[in-house]
């Protein structure tokens, strides 16, 4: 990691972001939720860094940043690095300006006009989570941000970090939906509100969005939400009062200048100059190149993510040469093998993970990781079909295995 740029690893860190996010509105909710669920987690989805005097979080391919900046030129490389496609700030910046996110807020202890209810339908104020996800992030194209949203919000309502309502219809289907999904040192930042699409129009989300709203301001909460140009005239018609705008920035990938020849060009010219090879068979080879360069450029996209991942979980993790070392003795304080299993749990999104050779097979390793994870009267799920052979001695399928210790004589079902 760049000196300029760390990922938060030690008390330090956390504090300069604390500090750097403290009192900025949207910001403080949403990166301050963040810190408390992620600072420690190598396989967050949402990763956190501090630069001198600034704050910044990475979440797919979106990234905000509070603060200060000493150095744009790195702190950009660094972004497009992440694959950072969307940067949301505090204050200016040299890069392309996208569009504006406009503030607004609501203060504690107000409240916002409220009409009756809308009629036929039923406010829900601890709605499933995952039905909640599927309204926000509807059909198969939506399906990865649809996982990520269900498990980040389940994580933050479990912390008491978040709060959901919705109004559900006489079926129990919900019609609308909003979340106050960052509330942290007396802000509730309000977002993803969504109404089923034969309902819009109808005034049932700016019902819900007020009554949720006011149920935050009347608990102390001072309440935020940003919009974009398109929404302004909503919110400003609900009551919420407008406090200023962030900008939102673009980050185009850098273009490579195109080269004067191909690599191919000149793979046949000095070919040419080396060897007496006929015209058509270095025709034939072009065109059977030609066939391939599909595929092959699918497989090098693949291998280079793959190795950036692989740099980036050795750059975070700190991996130095004094890790390469032998060493020797009974395992313990052995640096280098903790530093290899922290890459691993990077590289696989894992919390921890286990690297060792004295995994004899991935029967003994599943193993391990079955009787290290389960006690008794916790269940088993297969959950796509009947485990192979070589497991069913180890969960006690049938008879298989029977007194020698399997997790099912163990009372795991």
């Amino acid at each position: 990691m760049s000196g300029g740029i760390r990922a938060l690893a030690d008390p330090a860190g956390r504090q300069a972001f604390a500090a750097a996010i403290r009192g900025k509105p949207f910001f403080g909710a949403l990166m301050g939720r963040d810190l408390r669920l992620w600072a420690d987690n190598p396989g967050a989805p949402t990763r956190l860094y501090w630069l001198p005097d600034a704050a910044l979080a990475l979440s797919g391919r979106s990234a905000q940043l509070c603060g200060p900046v000493r150095d744009w030129e790195e702190l950009a490389l660094f972004l497009r690095f992440a694959g950072v496609e969307k940067l949301t700030a505090d204050r200016p910046a040299p890069l392309p300006r996208q569009n504006e996110l406009y503030l607004f807020t609501l203060a504690p202890g107000q409240a916002l006009p409220l009409g009756p209810a809308p009629a036929g339908l039923t406010l829900d104020r601890n709605p499933p989570v995952g039905a909640i996800a599927a309204l926000a992030f509807p059909g198969e194209e939506n399906a990865a941000r649809r996982d990520a949203f269900y498990s980040e919000t389940c994580t933050a309502v479990a912390h008491g970090l978040a709060r959901l309502w919705a109004l559900t219809g006489a079926d129990g289907g919900l019609v609308s939906m909003v979340g106050a999904y960052a509330m942290v040192d007396g802000e509730a930042y309000l977002a993803t509100g969504e109404t089923v699409p034969e309902r819009r129009g109808c005034g049932i989300g700016g019902w819900l969005i007020a009554s949720a709203a006011n149920a935050l301001a009347a608990e102390g909460w001072r309440v935020t939400l940003l919009c974009e140009e398109n929404r302004r005239r909503f919110y400003t018609r609900l009551g919420f009062a407008p406090a200023g705008a962030y900008p939102r920035y673009r980050l185009d990938p850098p273009q490579p200048p195109a080269p004067e020849n191909t690599l191919q060009e000149r793979s046949t010219r000095m070919i040419e100059e080396f060897y007496d090879i006929k015209p058509e068979v270095l025709a034939l080879d072009e065109k059977a190149l030609a066939l391939c360069r599909e595929p092959f450029a699918r497989v090098e996209t693949i291998r280079d993510y793959n190795q950036l991942k692989m740099l980036r979980a050795f750059t975070d993790s700190g991996v130095e040469a004094r890790h390469f070392w032998g060493s020797s003795g009974y395992g313990v304080w052995d640096d280098s093998r903790n530093k290899l299993e922290e890459v691993f749990a990077r590289c696989m999104g894992a919390e921890a993970a286990l690297v060792r050779p004295q995994f004899m097979s991935g029967t003994h390793t599943l193993a391990v990781a079955l009787f290290g994870l389960l006690r008794p009267g916790d269940t088993l799920l297969a959950a796509t079909g009947r485990p192979y052979d070589t497991l069913e001695g180890v969960i006690g399928l049938g008879e298989a295995g029977k007194g020698c210790g399997t997790l099912r004589e163990y009372g795991i079902l």
